[in-house]
């Protein structure tokens, strides 16, 4: 199976999300995966508009926060060409929402909590954050054994990765020591790929970075040359 990496718009702490906008109208890029992690329903239409103003036509993988209404999904797919959605593992952000046959297309993420098999079922099947899971093999062996096993028994319709660090740094926001960050220095901070690229290598892979568009595009032809 054929792995296609896109760059996206990221929302996170470091992230500058308005001019990454501003950047993909400038270079003319038309699909990128959007990740509105840290904006709420009224930044979200900004966020909204400011892709469709920029002449984005196309979302691959959609980050859906679990306060993500029925209303929002629909105006997405009236408004964007999307391939699937990912949302949080629900044991850090219950979902209560019903998605009806939107949950077809939307794939759970292993986040920094236990997946559990019941809560999976229903949707479409696993989102692979492979960042987490590095991470998690590092610092929390168990979590990641578990979640390992559960990922194995279902299917992995998309992914998507940050950079990790050689050595461990602390988190503010987290309040906790980690390895995955939202941006990267170095094209090797994705060398850990490999470990996991040969079995788990789902169609669509998203770079959830901070980094600028164009670096992006590097760190998408370094990944691709790992994947050949």
């Amino acid at each position: 199976m054929e792995t296609k990496i896109y760059p996206s718009i990221a929302t996170t702490r470091g992230a500058n999300w308005r001019q990454r906008i501003k950047e993909a109208k400038e270079l003319k890029i038309t699909e990128v995966c959007a990740f509105p992690t840290c904006l709420d329903a009224e930044q979200r239409k900004k966020f909204h508009q400011l892709l469709e103003d920029a002449g984005i036509k196309s979302i691959p993988l959609y980050h859906l926060r679990s306060d993500s209404e029925v209303w929002e999904l629909e105006y997405l797919e009236k408004n964007f060409q999307i391939g699937v959605y990912n949302t949080h593992n629900s044991e850090r952000f219950p979902i209560t929402i019903d998605y009806g046959d939107y949950r077809k297309k939307i794939y759970i993420e292993n986040s920094s909590a236990l997946l559990d098999n019941g809560k999976i079922t229903g949707f479409a099947g696993i989102c692979i954050d492979y960042s987490h899971l590095e991470n998690d093999r590092f610092l929390y062996k168990d979590r990641y054994e578990h979640n390992i096993k559960i990922i194995d028994d279902h299917q992995c319709g998309c992914g998507h990765l940050s950079a990790i660090r050689e050595k461990p740094f602390y988190a503010p926001d987290l309040k906790e020591m980690c390895y995955d960050a939202h941006s990267f220095k170095d094209l090797s901070e994705f060398d850990f790929l490999k470990r996991y690229l040969p079995k788990y290598h789902p169609p669509i892979l998203a770079l959830e970075l901070e980094n600028t568009l164009t670096e992006q595009l590097k760190a998408r032809e370094y990944i691709l040359k790992m994947i050949e």
